[in-house]
């Protein structure tokens, strides 16, 4: 499967946005490519500074979403 890896820093009062109805989160990976996945992924790794880290999105070869690991 395809993955690929970035670094996303999102304080607090932006991930607000994520209770508010935003349904999508967006990044752009090591590669220069940008990727959008499900914003409710993101809750296993939120912390009261908000989401930050390196990250590893895997995906299928259609495009689904399959995984989202925290790498540091």
């Amino acid at each position: 499967m395809p993955c690929v890896n970035f670094f996303l820093n999102l304080p607090p009062s932006e991930l607000e946005r994520m209770y508010q109805g935003v349904s999508a989160c967006q990044a752009v990976s090591d590669q220069g490519l940008r990727v959008e996945f499900p914003a409710q992924k993101l809750r296993p790794f939120v912390t009261h500074l908000g989401v930050q880290g390196r990250f590893r999105l895997t995906y299928s070869d259609h495009g689904k979403f399959q995984s989202l690991v925290r790498l540091s």
